[in-house]
């Protein structure tokens, strides 16, 4: 697998989260030009590691089963996860 990717800026929330490269990376180093939301990343594997790094000025927040994503790819935690500046998180990818 490829160690990371930094895909663009994002300037507005996504869903079903899918940048290029996501298929083989582990670490996502994202930035953003505002506050945004995540609600899900695309394309897991049953036990894949993921990590997402905040590498910007503004927050990046994973939200807790947000149904703008599509089921299989929304995130599973306790509730949503505010990433600051130079944060960063580990999650694993549950089939089940």
């Amino acid at each position: 697998m490829k160690a990371d990717i930094t895909p663009a800026s994002l300037g507005a929330s996504v869903n079903d989260y899918n940048p290029t490269g996501l298929a083989t990376a582990s670490v996502i180093r994202q930035a953003s030009s505002v506050a945004v939301n995540i609600t899900g990343l695309s394309g897991g594997l049953d036990g894949r590691l993921m990590v997402v790094h905040n590498i910007g000025t503004f927050g990046v927040t994973l939200t807790y089963e947000d149904a703008a994503s599509l089921a299989a790819n929304r995130f599973a935690l306790n509730g949503s996860l505010p990433l600051s500046p130079d944060e960063s998180c580990i999650l694993q990818y549950d089939s089940t």
